[in-house]
């Protein structure tokens, strides 16, 4: 088997083995961070509403002098479920469905929208960032959902990347501008 027929058979493979996932970003502006007066650590954490959903606090990234944003990243058959709602349903849905704890959350809600992401290619296993690592060790793979998810990936891809040239994680910023430059 020619070295181009092996990439291609394990990107097939890959693409073949790969389950369709589904995600709603559910992304909320808010009068005030009322989730920091609970103590909630970090920038993202994972609530068990919707079968296990992941709340990424944005406004350290947006810096939104008007407002501050969470959003929650539901994946799977409850996205699936929800994502022929109008906006302000699964809005509402979230909402409601968040622990009596977070009551505040309806009382600094100002607006929301959601975007869907019907039908991806997920990864399926850990090795999805070097899809033939026998004939092309050199060759990584990135991928993701979302922008979130493409980003870990993309430094997970760049992470074997310098592993497979001995380049050390101190030494990756030196190598990127290098990169940039050329």
């Amino acid at each position: 088997m020619t070295s181009s027929n092996k990439i291609a058979d394990a990107m097939q493979q890959r693409v073949e083995n790969c389950d369709a996932t589904h995600y709603l970003r559910v992304s909320m502006l808010f009068k005030s961070a009322w989730w920091h007066r609970l103590g909630l650590p970090g920038c993202f954490w994972v609530w068990d509403g919707f079968g296990g959903c992941r709340v990424t606090d944005e406004s350290t990234r947006w810096k939104s002098k008007k407002g501050h944003v969470l959003s929650f990243l539901l994946s799977g058959q409850d996205a699936l479920t929800l994502c022929n709602q109008h906006d302000r349903e699964i809005v509402r849905c979230v909402l409601d469905r968040l622990p009596s704890f977070m009551t505040e959350a309806s009382r600094e809600f100002i607006e929301g929208a959601v975007a869907r992401c019907v039908g991806c290619l997920q990864p399926c296993d850990e090795h999805h960032h070097q899809p033939e690592p026998s004939e092309h060790a050199a060759l990584f793979m990135v991928s993701g959902a979302d922008l979130n998810g493409a980003l870990i990936s993309a430094a997970t891809a760049m992470d074997m990347l310098c592993s497979h040239f001995g380049i050390k994680a101190e030494d990756e910023s030196k190598v990127i501008e290098e990169l940039a430059q050329s």
